[in-house]
């Protein structure tokens, strides 16, 4: 009876539902514990939610804006000015 090994370096494909597809690469040989590498390929007209929050402040008057830190967070006028993201 032949014993077969599991492979050691695969792939595994999730598509979401914003259109986006995740690629997880295992490389067990690498890390054991899980994926070594996550590639996500975007579709070619994907929004990113810094533009669709630029669509939506459009129209709003500079103190009711909202905007994103570098970590993804929507912050007010006035943490904006301090941050330095209102110029």
């Amino acid at each position: 009876m032949l014993d077969k090994e599991k492979p050691r370096k695969f792939q595994r494909e999730y598509t979401n539902d914003d259109g986006t597809t995740d690629v997880w690469v295992f490389d067990l040989d690498k890390f054991p514990n899980g994926p070594c590498e996550v590639i996500v390929i975007y579709p070619k007209k994907y929004a990113t939610p810094q533009e669709k929050l630029d669509d939506k402040n459009k129209s709003l008057p500079l103190t009711k804006r909202q905007w994103m830190t570098d970590r993804g967070k929507l912050v007010g006028y006035a943490r904006a000015k301090a941050l330095g993201l209102v110029k």
